[in-house]
């Protein structure tokens, strides 16, 4: 199997700080694939990898989060179409308790 894979990340929100803690600890893991997330997702990762290259000075080679659209406009839908496509080689679902009222 290849080490390289197009990555695509799906992070509810009540999740998504836990997903932040994860990836500010293991930051060097995304950098070795393609990332594609869902919006809000995306720049969060995107946001907390160059705050860890930058503390470090490795700016060099990190390509940006492939972003899609957030929420309903794009969810789970547009990451879905990309795994037909043969675009997506893996897809982390990320959820947590949904709390409802």
């Amino acid at each position: 199997m290849e080490a390289f894979k197009n990555v695509a990340s799906v992070a509810h929100d009540n999740i998504k700080k836990v997903l932040a803690e994860w990836i500010e600890s293991n930051y060097q893991v995304p950098l070795e694939h393609d990332l594609t997330c869902t919006g809000t997702t995306g720049q969060m990762i995107e946001n907390v990898i160059k705050q860890k290259l930058k503390i470090e000075n490795k700016m060099t080679g990190f390509k940006s989060v492939i972003k899609l659209k957030s929420g309903s406009l794009g969810s789970d839908h547009q990451p879905g179409a990309m795994i037909t496509e043969g675009k997506i080689d893996v897809l982390i679902f990320s959820w947590g308790h949904m709390h409802m009222m």
